[in-house]
């Protein structure tokens, strides 16, 4: 088992404005192979998590303000996220910075398995656990979003939670990982972004 330090992020990532992004229908494996933008299969480095022997490490995190207040742990490809103190959000993330991505349409998944209580309440925040992505666009807009669907709250066994959401034309970088914004614990495999659509 092996645990990773956090790094402190000052600001608040999450107070930028959440939008809901609609699902669209999910092509099959080979409307997937009939793609022809961008990189093909899955656009996540370290899927299990982990560098392999002299690699950086492809997953970041962050959390709100100085005093570090939650854990993580991965073992066998299952990753597990923890709240211990007071701080009222913590990311676990990847950053792609692939400009053929731009005006893309990309779904992003992963087998969730949750243990999350939204009381006694904490901060202002929703309280939930789960999937995120940020996109970035050259001028510096942001969209977030932040464990929106469910589950993401309560008891739930490992189940696929996905959400599909479109690249900005002018993308700088886009982000995706889990969040964690409540007590209990969050456990993540086999984390999934792919292309489903061209852009128009």
């Amino acid at each position: 088992m092996k645990s990773i330090p956090s790094v402190i992020t000052v600001a608040c990532l999450l107070s930028s404005t959440l939008l809901l992004t609609s699902c669209k229908t999910v092509p099959t494996q080979g409307e997937f192979a009939a793609l022809s933008c961008g990189p093909k299969g899955n656009l996540l480095q370290q899927t299990d998590f982990l560098p392999a022997d002299g690699q950086r490490p492809a997953w970041r995190v962050s959390q709100h303000a100085s005093e570090p207040s939650f854990v993580t742990r991965i073992e066998d490809g299952v990753l597990s996220i923890e709240q211990k103190g007071d701080e009222p959000w913590f990311i676990f993330k990847q950053r792609i910075k692939d400009r053929s991505l731009s005006g893309a349409t990309l779904r992003y998944s992963a087998l969730t398995k949750g243990s999350i209580q939204t009381e006694p309440k904490f901060h202002g925040f929703e309280h939930v656990a789960g999937l995120f992505y940020r996109t970035r666009t050259l001028g510096r807009q942001q969209v977030n979003y932040s464990a929106e669907m469910p589950p993401n709250q309560g008891e739930w066994e490992w189940q696929e939670v996905a959400t599909t959401f479109e690249v900005p034309g002018d993308m700088n970088w886009i982000e995706v990982g889990f969040v964690h914004k409540a007590h209990g614990i969050l456990q993540a495999k086999n984390p999934s972004l792919v292309i489903v659509a061209c852009p128009e």
